[in-house]
């Protein structure tokens, strides 16, 4: 997953731009001359991971939920029975991106919109380049009022509540396993008690970091368009740690729990010495 969409983020290398009541998610690249239609499916598919990521972090709750509060409910996650979670993730990737394809694409008013300030910026043609474009207001040209655009409204209100049940999940799990651990570590045996330790360690985490680099940047990026403000600034910096996340994630796994770290250092240290008798042998 982690390596997947670091590769759609080079491949893809998104800007996001804030302007007044819109915001738009697009793309510069070539894509090696694929036709457009296929560069913004892909452009939808990038934002897509960061839903599916979230997901698969709340199937790790869940899975060590059910490991330290209910140990019947583990053949979940067995055999034939794990592909529904890998189908779950997969759907949560789906809907995100239908509901953003439905809804944002070819919006005839957010293209004009935007089509003198993409080319005074970045000097590019708005109809040739990927992009997915919210805009909370629009001028009715009857009675020159300002409306909400019920459409990106909507669908607005479906992408954070796809995030949010996720991050429901997780937070409900975490709080759940807070209050049940002391009753049943005592289960245990002293290793494994310290195992579950430094795992539920890992949890709190993995729940604080989507928190800090998933939810609050996208917080302000969906919100900002609908309160109206006078804006004008490039807001790519907002989604710049989504794609460093699962490498951060691995990372402090490696250091919090005891049990994989020596594993990693022992992988090491067996390449190396296959290594040194391989150099040996030549």
């Amino acid at each position: 997953m982690g390596i997947f969409l670091t590769f759609l983020d080079v491949l893809i290398h998104p800007i996001v731009y804030s302007y007044n009541c819109s915001f738009i998610f697009f793309s510069l690249e070539t894509f090696f001359g694929a036709p457009k239609i296929v560069k913004t499916l892909l452009l939808s598919s990038y934002s897509g991971m960061h839903a599916c990521t979230m997901s698969f972090v709340a199937i790790q709750f869940i899975y060590r939920y059910f490991i330290l509060i209910n140990s019947s409910k583990i053949s979940w996650f067995e055999k034939k029975k794990l592909y529904l979670w890998i189908f779950y993730s997969l759907s949560i990737w789906i809907l995100w991106v239908t509901v953003a394809s439905l809804t944002l694409m070819n919006d005839k008013y957010a293209i004009e919109y935007y089509r003198n300030k993409i080319f005074a910026i970045y000097r590019s043609n708005i109809d040739e380049i990927s992009s997915y474009i919210v805009v909370a207001y629009e001028i009715d040209s009857m009675t020159n009022e300002k409306k909400v655009k019920i459409p990106h409204l909507l669908c607005m209100i479906i992408l954070s509540s796809i995030l949010a049940s996720q991050y429901f999940i997780i937070v409900f799990c975490t709080i759940r396993m807070k209050l049940k651990m002391k009753e049943k570590l005592e289960l245990f045996s002293t290793s494994q008690r310290r195992l579950q330790k430094q795992l539920y360690k890992v949890l709190v985490f993995q729940l604080i970091t989507p928190s800090l680099i998933i939810h609050l940047p996208f917080l302000p990026l969906f919100i900002i368009p609908f309160l109206n403000i006078q804006i004008d600034i490039e807001t790519s910096f907002l989604i710049a740690g989504v794609s460093s996340y699962p490498f951060i994630d691995t990372l402090f796994l490696l250091l919090m729990v005891s049990e994989y770290r020596y594993g990693f250092r022992n992988l090491f240290r067996c390449t190396g010495v296959t290594e040194t008798r391989s150099s040996h042998l030549a």
